[in-house]
């Protein structure tokens, strides 16, 4: 009987201690290094998103509502968006890649980072709450990292979202 009531919790505990995942694909090809970047769309976990083409924040609700606020990035805030992509050599990414880490922070709430270029797209997700796998991909998810961290700083100052309204979607 008693293993009965455990069993549930010991698969929910297991399942979120697992290795981190990836599919990740680092390609030298020419037409993948040049081809060029269109666009860069962050989604945090369910709550907002950000669209560097459309110059827009979004704030998502639980029923599917969403509120926009125009960012007004400038030339210079998007070269140096650009620059550090390049900079950090993103662009030899592709596919989908998928970082998690045997953190047991339940729930996870996942970045997902789209470089969007002409005809397909490079799709990374990793957990925000906890530390990146260390090991053989431990470069690229400081890089991922890295890229993430600049585009925040930059979102971060920008007034028009001081008083943004916050997300209804809550974890439990």
């Amino acid at each position: 009987m008693l293993m009965k009531q455990i069993l549930p919790i010991l698969i929910i505990f297991m399942s979120c201690t697992s290795n981190h995942r990836q599919t990740e694909k680092i390609d030298q090809s020419p037409e993948v290094v040049n081809r060029p970047l269109e666009n860069v769309v962050i989604f945090y976990d369910h709550t907002t998103s950000v669209d560097l083409q459309k110059d827009l924040y979004t704030v998502h609700f639980m029923d599917s509502s969403k509120v926009d606020y125009k960012l007004n990035f400038n030339a210079a805030e998007k070269n140096i968006i650009m620059q550090s992509f390049e900079d950090l050599k993103l662009n030899r990414l592709r596919d989908s890649i998928f970082f998690e880490d045997q953190c047991v922070i339940v729930p996870k709430m996942y970045t997902t980072i789209r470089f969007v270029y002409k005809n397909d797209y490079t799709s990374i997700t990793l957990d925000e709450n906890c530390k990146l796998p260390a090991g053989k991909h431990e470069g690229e998810a400081r890089k991922i990292q890295k890229f993430l961290g600049l585009f925040d700083s930059i979102i971060t100052t920008k007034s028009q979202l001081k008083n943004a309204v916050r997300s209804d979607f809550r974890y439990m």
